[in-house]
């Protein structure tokens, strides 16, 4: 039996952005390693563990992270730095007076209680307490909201697919997951519907449910389109085709096939199968070509 190698971690708080750009970041942490990996929202002074490998790079050695988690700052100096790196109008004296006062409760008292804060220490108007909590806020929330989408994710995905999911989708992304994984297939460049399905199990989709079999019926079809140029499936062999990656009775495909075509998912042509796009280009190249043909009869 083959023993599985953890994945090497690395673990520090984010003290440089060097890069970021389509959520690509390359960094530095407080102990000077460099990192490199797709992330969201980086923040100087936040605490990462980051799981991947070591390569060299124009910045030395570097660490690629395929995953990563994030925690607050607890002690004080990395507090004062984090607000003093992320908080307007916040500098090292104000820093100083806001973990004099709250000490580890610092950044908890300042999300849930600006007025608090702007009454009890000197130099913080209400206006700028309550952007310190309401940028606060904003994190939580976005952390929030990555946990929910790795949970109806589960690991089929890249943390550079999981940022375009949240990029299209923002706060709706682990609902819409979770409705309809099958629909990141056309959402999403890159994502096939092996990947999808994977997702849908994960969520408890049923294999012989429409939403799983009408994806894998277009899946078998566009895999047809642009892997072997069938511009349309004869009925039974789309059926045995798609059979071989659902794996159900072919009689459940077979009695959907109507459905999708009322839905327009799909459409017949005697007794092939066409996507609808496919279609309509085939369509449009026929009247192109009747007009040309007309046009050289009168020449």
């Amino acid at each position: 039996m083959q023993e599985t190698v953890a994945e090497p971690e690395i673990a520090g708080t984010l003290a440089e952005i060097l890069f970021h750009k389509g959520h690509f970041l390359i960094g530095r942490l407080d102990d000077g390693a460099a990192v490199k990996g797709n992330m969201f929202i980086p923040q100087i002074g936040l605490e990462y563990r980051f799981k991947g490998r070591w390569v060299g790079s124009r910045w030395g050695n570097t660490f690629v992270f395929s995953s990563y988690k994030r925690s607050y700052p607890k002690s004080l100096p990395a507090v004062r730095k984090y607000l003093e790196e992320n908080a307007k109008w916040v500098g090292p004296e104000i820093s100083g007076k806001i973990t004099a006062a709250y000490g580890e409760e610092s950044l908890a008292i300042l999300k849930k209680d600006p007025e608090r804060v702007a009454t009890e220490i000197s130099g913080i108007t209400l206006e700028r307490a309550k952007e310190i909590s309401e940028m606060l806020k904003r994190m939580e929330e976005h952390e929030e909201l990555e946990i929910a989408l790795n949970s109806a994710l589960g690991d089929a995905l890249s943390p550079r697919i999981r940022h375009k999911v949240l990029e299209l989708w923002g706060a709706d992304a682990p609902a819409k997951v979770r409705e309809n994984p099958y629909a990141l297939i056309e959402a999403i460049e890159g994502i096939g519907f092996l990947t999808a399905d994977k997702i849908a199990q994960k969520n408890g989709f049923k294999l012989d449910g429409y939403p799983r079999i009408k994806a894998g019926v277009l899946h078998t079809l566009t895999e047809a389109a642009w892997n072997s140029g069938h511009t349309l499936l004869p009925r039974n062999l789309l059926v045995l085709k798609a059979r071989e990656i659902l794996r159900i009775n072919p009689e459940l495909i077979e009695a959907l096939l109507f459905q999708m075509s009322g839905e327009k998912a799909i459409t017949f042509y005697g007794d092939a199968l066409w996507l609808p796009e496919i279609h309509r280009d085939e369509e449009t190249i026929a009247v192109k070509i009747k007009a040309l043909e007309h046009h050289d009869v009168i020449s």
